[in-house]
């Protein structure tokens, strides 16, 4: 008999065994996929090691446990390489998460379910441990398309796999689409996590065997099984998508692609045209196209152990030729007009769309009809009864007039009187895309214009019909949110912000570098002879012109200087700890307990800085109470775990890199 230790792929509170025992009749490989019982249910698990029994007799017989037998051995071959192995070690660890959590993420589901031998035909290969080397650079430009073709031609010369990660499905699709012109397609591989479990489990078992080359992907991309992993692209690098925000557990895909490009020793490349203050200042040495110009479309494009920038950080400038104007709209002079929504300058533009056959696109940062709703008789206004932040009043929800909570999903019907006077004069305020589309409409009944929210898009093929519909003229305007950044449309001659205050009124480190990163990427639509538009109630804010004139080197000098002295990324780095509760006395109570642990363990190390805590930016969501603590700290993994090891499992949640601190 052999006794085996396990690895459960179940989420086990961290606080218990992570590593179980238990024996087999036959000897069973590191790596294999086997049932075992666990709470008397059926379990898989991947088989850590193997001992024979004889040896371990002493021991087991002093053990508090009974050893059992395991189920059933499911894969014939493992499954489980010693990369991966490492890869899923530094996962738990870096994230703090259970090692179970972690392989569950890691493996697909379908491949979870199996309860019969399943042969996959994988070949695992040795792998021995070495020092492992970042080999990471930054492609700093719009055009890379055929950056990564020419990347991806390279790597296959040496019979190895590239994975090429976008930050969203509808993106990596493009992609896939036009990879599939240039390669055989049985060499290119499609990985979503919006796959049927079937499909997604072939796509992997072909990766996993080597057979596919080439993988293109969104987010859950990196837990292919990759055989020989030689590039690794992510493009878009700064995106937030990349981030699993509003699900556990809360990974980051760009960093978990960087830590396989160390364990594999293949070509890592972080590809953006406005990329993050983090990864400009890990890579500013490694940047392509280097300082000083961009390179030739026919030049040879260098391996990124090459690319060095002369002084940086460098900028691309405006291609030469496109004559192009931007203009910032004072908001409150238009507001005294009676222009709420649409200023005079934006709707003199929108005047020439119907009179010269033109197009727009314009950007508005909120979804609904009107963001705040208050009696203008007693100043009362409408929360949401489950959370401490104002209801959206939505137009038309199922046919009537409804008000929706953006945090918990909670809706009613619009009053109209008011709830605590009982006046009738309601006042629906702030600017959101319903309220603009019909603005819109009203001015220009003869206009098409296409709505892009979070009610509107349901599906990838939403977004590929509007972006159809706008290349063929079927439409005239596209009015959208963040959904509309980064797609593929065609160029447009107005291209427009409605609002962008609610950003950049956050109270977030990351503000500035946010509304960089989408001036830009909505000026890419701007075509030539186009005109970009900005309206804004603060005008004289200094990142405006900084983002209108594409001036990276501006922003970095700002941010980077702020950053080291309130050590935020990339000098420290941030953990979010949130507690909810549903009484506030006891929330209060407990955050204040295990900050106090917190500070003690951390015996005030300049290392490890603790920031509250403090009632969250919306103090209730979902009747729940809740409190942040904001740690910054430079501590290894190892040291900070020991640390986080206080914080109990339940009623909290661990947030490491957080994109959010409110």
């Amino acid at each position: 008999m052999y006794l085996l230790e396990t690895i459960p792929a179940v989420n086990i509170p961290r606080e218990h065994p992570q590593i179980l025992s238990y024996f087999s009749n036959e000897p069973v490989s590191r790596g294999t996929l086997i049932l075992i019982p666990l709470r008397n249910k059926p379990t898989p698990a991947i088989v850590l090691s193997q001992t024979d029994i004889s040896s371990q007799k002493t021991q087991l017989k002093k053990s508090s446990f009974t050893l059992k037998k395991i189920n059933k051995i499911i894969s014939l071959e493992p499954i489980f390489s010693e990369k991966e192995f490492i890869f899923l070690k530094w996962f738990a660890d870096y994230y703090f998460l259970p090692l179970g959590l972690a392989l569950k993420t890691i493996l697909p589901t379908k491949l979870l379910k199996a309860k019969g031998p399943l042969k996959t035909g994988l070949r695992i290969t040795n792998y021995e441990l070495r020092n492992l080397e970042s080999n990471s650079s930054l492609y700093f430009s719009d055009d890379r398309i055929d950056f990564y073709i020419q990347k991806i031609k390279e790597n296959l010369k040496n019979n190895k796999q590239s994975l090429i990660l976008f930050p969203e499905q509808i993106n990596a699709l493009s992609f896939f689409n036009q990879v599939n012109l240039i390669f055989e397609p049985n060499q290119i591989s499609f990985l979503s996590g919006n796959l049927a479990p079937k499909k997604y489990l072939d796509e992997w078992l072909k990766i996993a065997s080597n057979d596919t080359k080439i993988i293109i992907g969104a987010r859950s991309a990196i837990f292919s099984k990759f055989s020989d992993l030689g590039l690794i692209i992510i493009d878009e690098e700064q995106d937030q998508s990349f981030k699993s925000w509003n699900m556990r557990p809360y990974y980051n895909s760009r960093e978990c692609a960087i830590k396989l490009g160390e364990i594999f020793g293949a070509e890592t490349i972080l590809a953006s045209s406005t990329p993050s203050i983090e990864t400009y200042h890990k890579t500013k040495s490694r940047i392509h196209p280097p300082a000083g110009g961009q390179e030739s479309k026919k030049s040879n494009y260098r391996s990124s152990t090459s690319i060095v920038a002369s002084a940086p950080p460098y900028v691309i400038p405006e291609k030469s030729g496109i004559q192009t104007q931007h203009q910032i709209i004072d908001m409150r002079d238009e507001v005294r007009k009676g222009n709420e929504i649409i200023s005079e300058d934006l709707a003199a533009e929108l005047e020439k769309i119907s009179q010269n056959s033109r197009q727009a696109i314009l950007f508005i940062n909120r979804r609904g009809s009107a963001t705040f709703i208050f009696c203008r008789e007693c100043g009362f206004s409408l929360h949401c009864k489950n959370c401490d932040v104002p209801i959206v009043f939505h137009k038309e929800i199922k046919g009537e007039k409804q008000l929706l909570c953006h945090h918990c999903g909670h809706r009613e019907k619009s009053p109209d009187i008011c709830p605590k006077c009982g006046g009738h004069k309601i006042r629906y305020s702030g600017i959101a895309s319903q309220k603009a589309e019909e603005k819109i409409k009203e001015l220009f009944p003869d206009l098409k214009i296409k709505r892009l929210d979070s009610e509107t898009v349901l599906s990838t093929q939403d977004i590929q019909k509007a972006i159809s519909d706008f290349k063929e003229k079927r439409v005239d305007i596209i009015l959208g949110t963040q959904i509309i950044l980064n797609k593929d449309f065609p160029k447009a001659d107005i291209v427009a912000v409605l609002s962008i205050d609610t950003i950049l009124n956050l109270p977030e480190f990351r503000t500035d570098e946010r509304i960089y990163q989408i001036i830009n990427q909505l000026k890419k639509y701007r075509g030539n002879g186009g005109t970009f538009l900005l309206q804004t109630f603060k005008p004289e804010s200094e990142i405006f012109p900084i983002a209108l004139n594409s001036n990276f080197a501006k922003l970095y000098e700002r941010e980077i200087e702020a950053r080291k002295l309130f050590n935020y990324p990339p000098f420290f780095r941030l953990i979010k700890l949130t507690h909810r509760n549903s009484n506030p006395q006891l929330a209060f109570k407990e955050s204040h307990k295990i900050a106090e642990k917190i500070n003690v363990l951390s015996g005030n190390s300049e290392n490890f800085k603790i920031i509250g805590p403090a009632a969250g930016f919306i103090p209730r969501i979902k009747n729940q109470y809740v409190y942040n603590i904001i740690i910054k700290s430079n501590l290894g993994i190892k040291d900070r775990n020991n640390i986080l090891n206080i914080i109990p499992t339940k009623d909290w949640t661990i947030d490491i890199d957080p994109i959010s601190l409110i």
